[in-house]
């Protein structure tokens, strides 16, 4: 059986959630997003969910999870915020190349240009 979390931080950070809303809403919908983020209330954790990894990185399956999306320039389309997946090979594409300048995995968000190359 896998082991779930403990639910129990769910409250009380919702409760500090609601008063950092109350008080964000006005600069959200304004877009003052650096004055509303300031106070966000993170949530902190004594544990973290993590298991050791024992496999070698290079004989290992990575997966990236995001908001925004990964894309080769001049291969892939950006992230337009549609549900998808991408699966790229485990070998670097020439045109992917962190030796080559420019190169590389660039990311996008919904409502955002490109940001500049990652490579």
């Amino acid at each position: 059986m896998t082991p779930r979390s403990d639910p129990g931080w769910i409250a009380p950070f919702r409760a500090r959630y609601d008063a950092w809303w109350a008080a964000a809403r006005p600069l959200v919908v304004a877009h003052d997003y650096a004055a509303a983020f300031k106070t966000y209330p993170w949530p902190a954790f004594d544990t973290a969910p993590w298991t050791a990894v024992t496999t070698p990185v290079a004989a290992a399956r990575l997966a990236v999870v995001t908001t925004g999306g990964l894309y080769r320039p001049g291969v892939d389309r950006p992230f337009d915020g549609g549900e998808a997946w991408r699966r790229y090979r485990r070998a670097a594409e020439p045109e992917c190349s962190s030796q080559s300048p420019g190169a590389g995995l660039n990311a996008s968000r919904l409502g955002d240009n490109p940001v500049p190359s990652m490579g």
